[in-house]
């Protein structure tokens, strides 16, 4: 059978990594002539995000209203979030879905189904501030994981790290495997600038940012920050720059002039940078 003929159902989000994973995945199974629908949940992709993936044959993109499973701890959007998901393969019919959370495993789906586990709130509680959370809603969580993964035919992780803390904290009936991430080739080389670059939301506990913004007043070189900065902005620093979120092109330009790069991270599965 030609690869033309099969099609893929993938769920996304457009808040922090797992945008940059599945829609490179996506362009790249499409350039192989593989019909993909992505499908993203949570917040809408800001329009950099999606001019990426506009005019990739074989690509279509499906934007829902559907909740975050870590926005939504309790289940409240979970019997939507299945119904729904359900009804769009019902109708473009894929030959597999895969999904880039737990929960959604568990609708009543018609074909084999892989889950990314990519990170979850157990393991970045753990990490950022030790032990597990204790508010009932997180417990819902993860029993919602937990039955996630069974309910999957497999399930994959970026690193053998992640794959072993997801088997520590879940006890998933299957082993899981190691796909480490994979991006485009990275631009040609670039003369270097004299700054500091990081990347990552400046109130995830896990990127540690405030770390970096904290002690930027007694670095010589700049300090060039991009991602979401959310409310809770650091004081202003003469020598930090917050740049927000960046289309991904000016991401890459501001990696490739930089002489350092700094991750000060404590919770860090996905690797991307």
């Amino acid at each position: 059978m030609s690869p033309a003929t099969h099609r893929l159902m993938m769920t996304t989000d457009a808040v922090g990594g797992v945008w940059v994973h599945a829609s490179t995945l996506a362009r790249a199974l499409c350039s192989r002539g593989f019909a993909v629908t992505l499908v993203t949940m949570g917040p809408a992709p800001r329009s950099d995000q999606l001019a990426t993936l506009r005019d990739v044959p074989g690509l279509d993109v499906e934007i829902t209203d559907l909740r975050l499973e870590w926005m939504d701890p309790a289940g409240d959007d979970m019997p939507r979030a299945l119904e729904q998901l359900r009804g769009i393969e019902r109708r473009i019919r894929p030959e597999l879905v895969h999904l880039n959370s737990y929960r959604d495993a568990r609708a009543d789906w018609s074909v084999p189904v892989v889950i990314g586990a990519h990170s979850c709130v157990r393991s970045w509680w753990r990490a950022c501030r030790g032990g597990d959370p204790t508010e009932s809603q997180w417990a819902r969580y993860a029993e919602n994981v937990a039955a996630g993964l069974v309910a999957a035919n497999i399930w994959i992780a970026p690193s053998a790290t992640q794959r072993n803390e997801v088997k520590a904290l879940y006890a998933p009936p299957t082993p899981g495997r190691v796909i480490w991430n994979g991006l485009e080739r990275f631009p040609r080389p670039a003369p270097k600038d004299s700054f500091v670059a990081a990347a990552g939301r400046m109130w995830d506990e896990a990127k540690n940012l405030k770390l970096l913004a904290a002690i930027a007043h007694d670095l010589l070189w700049p300090v060039r920050v991009a991602g979401d900065v959310g409310t809770d902005i650091p004081p202003s620093v003469s020598n930090l720059d917050l740049l927000g979120e960046l289309p991904r092109a000016d991401l890459l330009e501001l990696f490739r002039a930089a002489s350092i790069y700094v991750a000060p991270a404590l919770y860090e599965p996905f690797g991307l940078t």
